[in-house]
């Protein structure tokens, strides 16, 4: 089951990322600190575990100053990950931004489709509105021995525009697990101004 939870994280890093494309190949793991990780420069904090999921490894691509911290379920027989992205917008607006998330994902997986988009709420839940969410069908193959996959993707921008907050998480099948996924990502302790 670990082979599959490792196969299913890096195929969804390498084709699905955020910052998927050639900035993709940059990802590093960085070294991994034995208990809750600090984004310094937000002040976000990522613990080791958080609810029922556990942190995977933490990449980081230097080029781009984003970072990847990726969460999959503690028990043993479930694949799934979810990696969550925190990176400057270095100037670009949230509405092209959302635009080259979701033209990704067509460049990089043709045989995707859009199953549904809208305005979504901000990390801490408070605001609605205020983020991007989608989800995307991927095709048998997409990732070898996994099957067709769902990929959900969100996307919120600090009201001081100088932050974009993400994720994207991916399964096997067609199981809704988008409340689960934003109930995990909104027990984070999202610091102002990436909370709303």
């Amino acid at each position: 089951m670990l082979k599959l939870k490792t196969m299913l994280a890096a195929g969804a890093a390498a084709l699905l990322a955020l910052g998927a494309g050639p900035a993709a190949a940059q990802f590093v793991e960085i070294a991994q600190p034995a208990g809750d990780f600090t984004h310094t420069p937000t002040g976000t904090v990522f613990p080791k575990r958080l609810g029922d999921f556990e942190r995977m490894p933490i990449k980081q691509n230097a080029s781009t100053q984003m970072w990847s911290i990726a969460y999959s379920p503690a028990s043993g027989d479930e694949v799934m990950t979810v990696n969550f992205y925190v990176y400057p917008a270095l100037g670009l607006s949230c509405q092209d931004e959302y635009a080259r998330l979701r033209s990704q994902v067509e460049q990089n997986v043709p045989d995707a489709k859009m199953i549904e988009e809208r305005r979504a709420a901000s990390p801490s839940g408070r605001k609605t509105g205020s983020g991007y969410y989608f989800r995307n069908r991927l095709p048998e193959g997409t990732i070898p021995n996994m099957g067709e996959l769902t990929s959900d993707g969100y996307l919120f921008c600090s009201a001081d525009g100088k932050w974009f907050v993400g994720y994207r998480a991916t399964w096997p099948g067609t199981a809704n697990n988008e409340p689960r996924v934003t109930t995990l990502f909104q027990s984070i302790r999202w610091p102002a101004p990436l909370a709303e």
